[in-house]
């Protein structure tokens, strides 16, 4: 069977696509797959949960993404739902119907403080 160096293997990816997409999904194969084992790298969250919350956090970037941004951060375990937080405290409450998906995120998440 081939071996391969997954970690290197994302890393090449991420540099050679430009942008977060690929790596993170093919993170979650390989992770969902048992390719990548649970180790923790200098900041502090598994290279799954890392990849996921940059992604993630690019999403941003793109104002009507901000729903789909809370679902990607949904699956980070570890930091998560803090980044939830900080992305709902950022949205612009422009219109009513705005302010009902944010509340409605707040439920869906157990952010009751944030509602």
């Amino acid at each position: 069977a081939l071996k391969y160096d997954w970690q290197e293997v994302l890393t090449l990816a991420s540099i050679c696509t430009g942008n977060w997409w690929a790596v993170a999904h093919l993170t979650d194969l390989l992770h969902i797959d048992g390719h990548l084992k649970a180790s923790q790298y200098e900041y502090g969250s598994e290279l799954r949960e890392f990849v996921m919350l940059e992604y993630a956090s690019s999403l941003m970037q793109n104002q009507s993404l901000w729903q789909v941004s809370a679902d990607y951060f949904s699956y980070c375990p570890a930091r998560g739902k803090h980044h939830i937080e900080v992305l709902l405290d950022r949205v612009p409450l422009e219109t009513e119907a705005k302010a009902l998906k944010v509340l409605r995120l707040c439920q869906k998440y157990d952010l009751s403080h944030q509602a």
